[in-house]
């Protein structure tokens, strides 16, 4: 297993929200549409709830290009090199908006949604599968090649004034 890590100052700032750019949001979707480039499979991530869930899936939607957007990035250049010159490099693997979907997984979604996030995908589109870490460790979603973590949780805390378990 490969594992990779976020700079530890841009997951810091995102975390604690202090930089609009850094997110934690936009920290995740960053390395889960890198993944989609890297990776032949499906992506799966961890956040600490369903807010940052859906603001998540949001971020990547927006990151993804167009179909014809991607097949423009697709098209070589035929520039003269020279001679001798190294080759072109090839363009990393292109994903697009129109192959890719992008699902929620939580405790509070409807049995058909967590289904349809939990079952394998349709023949030759990728998924990428926002999740609270709940799923972490009790379930398998199949054709997952890479796992995005933000290392965040919530945990449940009785609050004696409200008399109520609430998440921090």
């Amino acid at each position: 297993v490969e594992v990779r890590h976020a700079t530890t100052r841009r997951l810091i700032l995102g975390a604690k929200g202090l930089e609009k750019k850094g997110s934690l949001e936009a920290v995740v979707a960053d390395a889960a549409v890198d993944a989609l480039r890297e990776t032949p499979g499906d992506v799966l991530c961890f956040l600490p709830g369903q807010k940052e869930i859906h603001r998540t899936i949001r971020a990547i939607r927006g990151r993804l290009p167009s179909e014809t957007a991607a097949r423009a990035a697709r098209t070589p250049q035929r520039a003269f090199r020279g001679f001798g010159a190294a080759p072109a490099r090839q363009a990393a693997a292109t994903v697009h908006a129109g192959s890719v979907d992008v699902l929620p997984l939580y405790g509070a979604l409807d049995a058909e949604a967590q289904d349809a996030a939990v079952r394998a995908g349709p023949s030759g589109r990728r998924r990428v599968i926002v999740a609270t870490n709940v799923a972490e460790a009790s379930i398998t979603v199949p054709g997952v090649t890479a796992v995005v973590d933000a290392g965040l949780r919530r945990r449940a805390r009785f609050n004696p004034a409200a008399g109520l378990d609430t998440l921090d």
